[in-house]
């Protein structure tokens, strides 16, 4: 039987000392390797020639053969995953040492920073250290200064405070004194409120008074004539300043009127008006003057008196002046804006007058226009047209054709 399974290339009865040792297991044991050896004519190895039945029958064991290859390829394949198992180890082993070798460098620079910090931080200590006697000693200097400040600031503080309480005791001094001027004013200029029949109700009234004067027994004729006409009864609020009586709302259409035609000689009614308007424009001055209150706008009781050039727009604009000095007056002393109206001058000067009598002496609180008085203004401006009186010049005496103005 000739057995060809070693090899295509190899002649028979040739048997390689490379083979050999793989059927190693399966030779003789008591077998002796000849000294005789040959080259093989295929590969020109070593080799022996042996015959293919002396190598079948000494060396082989055809029937146990497969089991062995098979085992050698299976410990083969298990050798192979074990090495590359440990191949696969020895990558992480060495991912993880390259890892450890980058983070060993991080730390290490890490540590020369800190060390770095460390000798700087070294430093710093050292002149601190060499500057802390002369810190201390400027520490105990500031003390020294701090208690001398102290000092001086209570002392200064209380002697605030006794000047605080000195002028709020002459502010108290000073209202109370500027209450008695105003007593004094209020009954040089006395102003009061009054409610009277107006419209042909009143003459009609006045009439029935006469009749009822002069015939008092006839009460029930007279009661008969009493109410002619209830429609035609109106009561109107007037107010009186030294004898002088407006009406309440402060219209002034009659007097405008008539002192827009340029008449000189006004009826009754507007003389009122017109001396009322003076008076309160004239007592208005004095309360400002009194309380050291700057008003918007300048109107003088010479210019009024003494002016004869009179124009409806020229007294609806000393009107409109004089109802903005009263607001502002009011505002300056603290009465709220809730409380008065822009054209009721006459009202908020008494309502102004009882609030000073009634509060007591105290700081005068320092207030300006508020939004919903400027709003006020703004629309009783736009209602007329301004009109300033023409300025003449008071001359007082004439020198070389110069004017001396006073």
């Amino acid at each position: 039987m000739e057995i060809t399974s070693f090899g295509n290339t190899r002649q028979s009865g040739i048997l390689h000392k490379c083979d050999s040792l793989i059927v190693r297991d399966a030779l003789a044991s008591d077998f002796i390797m000849p000294c005789n050896l040959t080259r093989c004519p295929g590969c020109r190895t070593q080799a022996e020639l042996l015959c293919p039945q002396c190598i079948y029958s000494h060396y082989i064991n055809i029937h146990k053969l497969k089991e062995r290859y098979k085992k050698r390829l299976h410990e083969k394949s298990n050798l192979c995953d074990s090495i590359r198992k440990e191949i696969f180890s020895q990558m992480n082993i060495q991912a993880d040492i390259r890892r450890l070798q980058k983070s060993i460098a991080e730390k290490r620079v890490l540590l020369a920073k800190k060390r770095d910090r460390i000798s700087r931080i070294n430093g710093h200590i050292n002149v601190v250290s060499l500057n802390l006697p002369k810190a201390a000693q400027n520490v105990e200097t500031l003390d020294k200064k701090i208690k001398m400040h102290l000092l001086r600031i209570s002392s200064a503080t209380e002697e605030n405070l006794k000047q605080k309480e000195e002028a709020l005791s002459l502010e108290t001094k000073l209202f109370a004194e500027r209450l008695t001027l105003v007593g004094g004013l209020t009954k040089l200029f006395p102003l009061e409120e009054i409610e009277k029949m107006s419209g042909s109700f009143a003459e009609e009234l006045r009439i029935q008074n006469q009749l009822e004067e002069a015939s008092s027994s006839d009460i029930r004729k007279w009661d008969a004539r009493r109410i002619t006409n209830p429609s035609k009864r109106q009561s109107t609020k007037f107010f009186k300043i030294r004898n002088c009586e407006i009406s309440d709302n402060c219209e002034y259409n009659l007097l405008g009127n008539e002192l827009g035609t340029g008449s000189l000689i006004l009826t009754n009614r507007s003389a009122h008006a017109f001396a009322a308007f003076i008076y309160l424009c004239h007592f208005v001055n004095i309360l400002a003057t009194i309380f050291d209150i700057i008003l918007p706008y300048k109107i003088t009781l010479h210019e009024l008196c003494a002016y004869d050039k009179w124009t409806k727009e020229l007294f609806e604009t000393d009107v409109f002046k004089v109802n903005a000095n009263v607001l502002q007056l009011c505002c300056s002393l603290g009465i709220s804006s809730n409380e008065t109206e822009f054209k009721r001058p006459f009202a908020n000067i008494l309502k102004l007058l009882s609030v000073l009598q009634r509060r007591p002496c105290q700081k005068m609180p320092v207030t300006f226009f508020l939004e919903k008085h400027s709003e006020t203004i703004r629309n009783a401006l736009l209602e007329i047209r301004w009109e300033e009186r023409r300025q003449e010049l008071d001359l007082v005496s004439l020198e070389d054709d110069w004017v001396k103005i006073d």
